[in-house]
């Protein structure tokens, strides 16, 4: 059952609970006259009026907790939630070196060009180069550790 079927059929029960009290309320009124006769009966139902209150109390409160499970529902899982909350602490980048050899006109072996590529520790994806890195990863929102000072090669 889902949880919308649920509270529509505790709305149900909900109304059929609001009849019965008020008919209960109606006849204690009506004994409320001098009349013994009614004594008994009047009892049984204040008693009874008091049980329906409370379970009319117990199916509002459940039909509220359902309401709440829903709205927590859209915002997320748990696990989805926690996810989130991992993103946002800062993680240092990964290093990802790319060599290219410098060549003169001759065809001989000059130099070499580094470019380190700085990779998102979560998902791989670029998220900067050489100095400049983004403060969060494009691709899966993990924050990322702008501080690259102190930092060991390929961490």
């Amino acid at each position: 059952m889902k949880p919308e079927e649920a509270i529509e059929e505790l709305n149900h029960e909900l109304l059929i609970l609001e009849c019965l009290i008020e008919e209960v309320n109606s006849f204690i009124c009506d004994c409320d006259v001098d009349d013994d006769e009614y004594d008994d009966e009047k009892e049984q139902c204040e008693i009874s009026l008091t049980r329906y209150k409370k379970e009319k109390e117990v199916i509002e409160m459940a039909i509220s907790a359902l309401k709440e499970i829903q709205q927590y529902r859209e915002i997320g899982t748990v696990e989805e939630c926690r996810e989130a909350v991992e993103k946002q602490k800062p993680k240092a980048p990964k290093d990802s070196l790319k060599i290219k050899p410098v060549i003169d006109e001759n065809g001989a072996y000059v130099d070499a060009d580094v470019t380190v590529y700085l990779l998102c520790p979560n998902c791989g994806e670029m998220v900067g180069i050489d100095e400049n890195v983004d403060k969060f990863c494009h691709e899966c929102g993990q924050a990322i550790d702008e501080n690259l000072e102190g930092r060991e090669d390929g961490a």
